[in-house]
């Protein structure tokens, strides 16, 4: 189906001659540079579950050194298979690559299968019951499964003689008999582009032959990029495939004229209420695309602006970190100079109770002192007449007394100002106790408020980190809208595509039919009717 070069001879080069003999089914296998598919495609055949039937692979002048290789390749390996042989060609195109195949083939039933695409083993087994029980009975075809570069299913319609002049629906892989490729003397070697399969089938069918189709997948289609069936819709291919198909079978498309230009006529009405659709889909499309992007790039500023918002935040919360770390230090030096403060009070406070204890016996002993020296001026008095000695001792007793009245008095004034300086460190104690607790209390409300301040940058740390990620989604979601928008526009681009390639179509069709309508064989068509349509009172 693809790949083919252009027809040098039909000179064929039989590598292996095929033995005398008959089978019931051949599979005829053409290849071009199409080694790396070959294997799939034989293997397929091979794997057939019909008894009597042989595979023929024509090598239609390949030239790709791999495709060379794995061609010796498979006859090393399958060298002890009876039923399969090899023929090698220059390169002619697909039509004489087949016809070679089939001409070397010995069966009555044929199945081309080219190397690209698989069958499925029960096709050949299927189709020959049908064509064994069915005389009548030409071409036997069944559902496509597309493979490659294109999935899906293709489920062709039952046979209809008119359908098959306007588009081909049966398979290029179908079984058919002998004597249906005989009576239409093989494959069209000038349909070198394709639609040769198309023009055998019409070509049944002018001769009698009868379509079946079996509702199954049986036979797996390959789709790649630059693929025959891909050359022949190109319109300059198409118009020049068409026009050969139709003069080729000239007398056929004239009995269905009607037929044909009213299925046309129908055929671009569709194409051209879809194209008017396409458009309106299109220009709604745009529409949901604008807005799409709109919303898009809304979704992408207000994701830019969360994500600055978040930035913010974070600055924000790392300078409240540094204003807590250096309010909780405060707090720290307060709580250490409110402790200091307690310490240096307790120890005042010891030391001004040790203080009042020595002054406590000071003031004992002084007044000790001042009763003995009373005492002993009375008993000097009482004395009086005692001797000179008792005088001076008298004298002795008296300086000692007032010496010690002298020492009770300094002691005194000590007491006085002792008393008077514990008084004002009472004062100072009393100052420095509230001033210890005033600081402590601050300290502790110092405490209280860095503790909230710190849950307040914690809630808000947290906050910030809520609306990072939500600004971090909001820029995914803005990002996958930005994606879908994209996806929608290349849909929107391929749709406007697609609506190119109809409008371009339907003008090819348009032109196809005006120079139909304008053709010797639509006047003379016209000119042969005249009178039955005079009869009924037509133009």
């Amino acid at each position: 189906m693809r790949g083919y070069g252009t027809r040098n001879s039909i000179r064929v080069i039989i590598v292996a001659m095929l033995p005398a003999g008959s089978v019931k089914a051949s599979i005829v296998i053409p290849c071009f540079n199409h080694g790396q598919y070959l294997r799939e495609a034989l293997a397929s055949a091979l794997l057939s579950d019909f008894d009597d039937y042989e595979v023929v692979v024509v090598d239609d002048g390949s030239t790709d050194e791999a495709t060379l290789s794995i061609i010796e390749e498979l006859k090393s390996q399958l060298r002890d298979r009876q039923n399969l042989f090899f023929i090698r060609q220059e390169n002619q195109g697909p039509s004489v690559a087949r016809n070679n195949g089939i001409r070397a083939a010995r069966g009555e039933y044929i199945l081309p299968l080219d190397a690209d695409d698989r069958i499925s083993p029960h096709f050949l087994r299927k189709a020959a019951d049908i064509l064994d029980n069915n005389p009548r009975v030409g071409v036997v075809y069944a559902y496509v499964k597309y493979i490659g570069d294109k999935d899906g299913l293709l489920e062709c319609p039952v046979f209809d003689a008119q359908k098959l002049l306007l588009n081909n629906f049966v398979a290029g892989c179908s079984v058919f008999r002998r004597l249906v490729w005989e009576d239409c003397s093989g494959y069209d070697p000038n349909l070198a582009i394709g639609y040769e399969d198309w023009d055998l089938w019409i070509g049944a069918m002018e001769r009698g032959w009868m379509f079946h189709l079996i509702k199954e997948v049986l036979f797996e289609y390959r789709i790649v990029n630059g693929s025959r069936n891909m050359s022949c819709n190109i319109p300059e291919n198409r118009r020049e495939l068409i026009k050969y198909i139709c003069n080729k079978h000239r007398d056929t498309y004239i009995n269905n004229l009607g037929y044909v230009i009213s299925e046309k006529d129908v055929t671009i009405l569709d194409a051209w209420r879809q194209a008017e659709e396409s458009v309106r889909w299109s220009v709604d499309l745009e529409k949901r695309l604008s807005v799409a992007e709109a919303e898009a790039r809304q979704s992408w500023q207000d994701a830019r602006d969360a994500w600055r918002q978040a930035e913010e935040a974070g600055r924000w919360s790392a300078d409240l970190e540094k204003r807590l770390s250096v309010a909780e230090a405060e707090a720290r030096q307060s709580w250490q100079n409110a402790q200091d403060a307690w310490r240096h009070t307790q120890e005042a406070v010891s030391w001004s109770a040790d203080l009042d204890k020595r002054l406590a016996a000071a003031e004992a002993e002084a007044r000790q002192s001042w009763q003995n020296a009373q005492e002993a001026l009375q008993n000097a008095q009482e004395a009086g007449r005692w001797s000179a000695d008792l005088e001076k001792r008298l004298a002795v007793v008296e300086a000692e007394a007032r010496q010690s009245w002298q020492n009770a008095q300094d002691v005194w004034r000590q007491v006085e100002e002792a008393g008077r300086w514990s008084a004002d460190l009472e004062k100072r104690l009393s100052v420095a106790e509230a001033e210890a607790r005033q600081s402590w209390q601050n300290a502790q409300e110092g405490w209280k408020k860095a503790r909230e301040e710190w849950q307040n940058a914690q809630e808000e740390r947290q906050n910030a980190q809520e609306a990072q990620q939500n600004a971090q989604e909001a820029r995914q979601n803005a990002q996958e809208a930005q994606q879908n928008a994209q996806e929608a526009r290349q849909n929107a681009q391929e749709a406007w595509s697609k609506q190119a390639e109809t409008n371009h179509r339907l003008i090819e069709k348009e032109q196809y039919i005006a120079a139909l309508l304008n053709s010797r064989a639509y006047r003379l068509g016209r000119a042969l009717t005249w009178p039955v349509r005079k009869l009924r009172g037509r133009k």
